[in-house]
């Protein structure tokens, strides 16, 4: 595990979390009709098939994962 502060200099607004408003709420104003119910619940199995291959790749090496 890496002791790397969460929020630096160079990370401040990379995320929408960081945002305060008025931009974080323009931001998930455009944001949300990608991101609505059925449309995560679609990309839900490729997301987990993914993360899966990317745990099993790494799994052989015995590599930290993060």
């Amino acid at each position: 595990m890496r002791d790397t502060p969460r929020l630096g200099p160079q990370r401040m607004g990379a995320i929408l979390t960081d945002l305060d408003p008025p931009n974080h709420t323009r931001l998930r104003r455009l944001l949300a009709h990608a991101f609505t119910v059925r449309r995560v619940e679609a990309l839900r199995a490729g997301a987990e098939r993914l993360a899966h291959e990317l745990v099993d790749w790494r799994r052989p090496a015995r590599r930290p994962i993060c």
